[in-house]
């Protein structure tokens, strides 16, 4: 039986990734560049070394830039009626995964990610804010209505 996707986190924010992506490109190549011409000038001026160090220091953000942009083009979730599915953080791998809403214990939400805890063990999904918010309330509705179907089937019995 195929299920209706409720929503999806898969294309949001790609203007934001892409940003992400070239300005990380742009400050490794600032910072080899910088690299290169302090190298030049080591002989020649104390300031060399400072240069260095902010050169460094350019990769190393220019680097972390570029992850985070490719960590967020392949992490996402998709919600249906019955399940979640997607592709999350696991440990330190990047891994689908597919849960049965009666699988999924509990979701944290903070302002770049949601931390989903299953039975299976807790994936970690980068969000928008928004996206976050829509899915912890979506999982908080489906909880409540969990419980009260089964306090009424109880009180049948």
């Amino acid at each position: 039986m195929e299920y209706e996707i409720i929503f999806t986190t898969k294309n949001e924010n790609n203007k934001l990734k892409i940003i992400l992506i070239c300005c990380g490109i742009i400050e490794i190549i600032i910072g080899i560049t910088a690299i290169y011409f302090s190298v030049q000038l080591m002989s020649h001026t104390s300031s060399a070394a400072a240069l260095f160090v902010v050169s460094c220091l350019f990769i190393l953000i220019g680097t972390a830039s570029t992850a985070w942009g490719i960590l967020l083009f392949q992490t996402y979730v998709n919600v249906y009626e019955n399940h979640i599915q997607g592709k999350g953080i696991f440990g330190l791998s990047i891994r689908n995964f597919y849960l049965i809403n009666d699988h999924i214990n509990n979701i944290i939400k903070s302002k770049k990610s949601i931390l989903i805890h299953s039975l299976f063990g807790k994936f970690k999904v980068i969000v928008d804010k928004k996206n976050a918010d829509k899915l912890y309330e979506y999982f908080v509705t489906l909880k409540l209505a969990q419980k009260q179907n089964s306090s009424c089937s109880s009180s049948l019995k």
